[in-house]
């Protein structure tokens, strides 16, 4: 059985207006859930770290402390400190690409690649308990 239905231009262009108008609402309506979706993170401070070269690798939080460790590799592990504001390097922890904390036995390691060791240190004083000699070129370290 064959059913022939014939719509004038007139029935044709009011479909095709509906069709666009309907489409349109529904890409705006999208539109604007994709603009107002994110409630992330936001940049909130630019801090410039010391130095030349802007570079840097891996980044680590310790929310213990409330600092931010970044790896910058010749320039070693830089800490920010997020409520003081204050910038510290970690001792012998060049050519890192970054540090790992272990918050429960309170310190932090950086995988020191380009001179083969990792550097232990203290998450709260920063200060370095020990160096462990390491197979050349690691690249990152982690639990």
């Amino acid at each position: 059985m064959r059913l022939a239905t014939k719509f004038s231009s007139h029935t044709k262009t009011i479909a095709l207006a509906g069709a666009l108008l309907a489409g349109t609402a529904l890409a705006g309506t999208s539109i604007a859930y994709a603009a107002d979706a994110y409630t992330g993170y936001k940049v909130s401070k630019v801090i410039p770290l010391p130095g030349k070269n802007p570079r840097w690798d891996h980044v680590s939080v310790d929310p213990a402390n409330r600092n931010v460790l970044i790896g910058r590799r010749d320039a070693g592990v830089w800490v920010y400190n997020i409520d003081s504001g204050k910038v510290s390097q970690v001792e012998n922890t060049k050519g890192t690409n970054g540090a790992a904390i272990a918050p429960e036995l309170g310190i932090g390691m950086s995988d020191n690649g380009t001179f083969d060791s990792v550097t232990v240190f203290d998450l709260k004083t920063l200060a370095v308990k020990s160096n462990i000699k390491v197979p050349k070129d690691t690249d990152g370290v982690g639990w």
